[in-house]
């Protein structure tokens, strides 16, 4: 097995910074107080709160046993059900070495057990759905409802296998950026198109374990070799912790839709969970809403100062609908897990960037 390691990286605010480019190999991590750039290897990467660290799993060139690594999806007959964690809002706290462990610890788990342990999600979706402000739930009962969404918006990709769409991310842009996406878990593979200002600017392309960067305005491509996916069953309550020193630490999952900015901001939003969701006192369950033929749990909070609603699938823990102060992200239309084709890559149309 490959050894594994975290990567610490500089505090991003959603919202505040987002990469065109793919981010499974390597990420240019932006530092906002002086816009200076370093280059870093990672798997992934996701934005945050501002006094919060992310942290990524990375691999590393020496071995020490023999895993194959990769993505586990379970056949229906033996999938892995397991009991809902509930949240606690106190942090566990951790020095980096015990992070570590954790991870590694979790990666076996991960592989020796046939995947995630997935919560049975027919539990919850009725009471979820059944729930509004004015219903008073119990305490006891309210927990275990937010439980269930940070749980679901913190795994999303364990509960769906591919997905097709439109949606529009408007946060901190002079003009939205509409994007049209398509993944395959299962196959990990993915397409993905950016239109700024009625003109496609870039499109990404995963198939065959390479990523492909288009530049749509000069019809330039640059592709790079993805590491092996590496997958890892840990607690809840271990995905957002305090360091020894006083940081906070959000652990991320790799992103297993390959999409440089749908991924992060809508089918798998573990930083919008971790970022906002995470003290639990701070957010409401307000009703439900039907968006794009998905039932969509309305939530209410703020963070920073700041107001902020969420619209979150209750089927999957995808994240439908964003909105803050400073813009918003909106799916206008999605199909999940039916027959898709993912579009592939042709270097026919494009120049190999020097």
């Amino acid at each position: 097995m490959k050894n594994k390691h975290i990567v610490l990286t500089s505090a991003l605010a959603i919202g505040a910074v987002i990469s065109f480019s793919m981010t499974i190999a390597s990420f240019k991590i932006v530092n906002n107080d002086n816009n200076s750039t370093s280059d870093i290897e990672v798997n992934n990467i996701a934005a945050d709160s501002d006094n919060t660290t992310q942290c990524n799993v990375i691999e590393t060139d020496s071995t020490s046993a023999s895993l194959d690594f990769g993505i586990i999806r379970p056949s229906e007959d033996s999938l892995n059900f397991t009991q809902l964690e509930l949240h606690s809002d106190s942090l566990p706290v951790y020095t980096m070495e015990q992070v570590n462990e954790i991870i590694d610890e979790g990666t076996d788990e991960y592989y020796n057990n046939n995947g995630s342990f997935l919560i049975n999600t027919d539990n919850y979706i009725y009471n979820v759905c059944a729930i509004d402000s004015t219903s008073g739930a119990s305490d006891i009962d309210l927990l275990e409802y937010k439980s269930y969404i940070y749980h679901m918006m913190l795994n999303s990709v364990d509960y769906f296998n591919n997905a097709q769409g439109e949606m529009v991310y408007a946060m901190n842009f002079d003009s939205p950026i509409e994007i049209e996406f398509q993944t395959d878990i299962d196959e990990q593979c993915s397409y993905e198109c950016l239109t700024q200002n009625g003109e496609i600017v870039e499109i990404n392309f995963v198939e065959d374990n390479v990523a492909y960067t288009v530049d749509a305005i000069n019809c330039t491509y640059v592709s790079y070799s993805q590491g092996d996916v590496i997958e890892f069953s840990i607690s809840d309550n271990d995905r957002f912790v305090m360091l020894d020193s006083g940081e906070t630490l959000a652990v991320n999952r790799n992103d297993l839709t390959n999409l440089a900015t749908a991924g992060n901001s809508c089918l798998f939003p573990q930083s919008y969970a971790m970022s906002y969701l995470s003290d639990f006192s701070s957010w409401n369950i307000s009703g439900m809403e039907n968006l794009c033929g998905r039932d969509c749990v309305i939530v209410d909070g703020t963070a920073n100062g700041n107001s902020f609603t969420m619209w979150i699938d209750v089927n999957t823990g995808i994240l439908m609908k964003y909105v803050d102060i400073e813009g918003y992200v909106q799916v206008d239309s999605i199909a999940i897990d039916e027959n898709i084709e993912v579009n592939s890559f042709s270097s026919e149309m494009y120049t190999k960037a020097e």
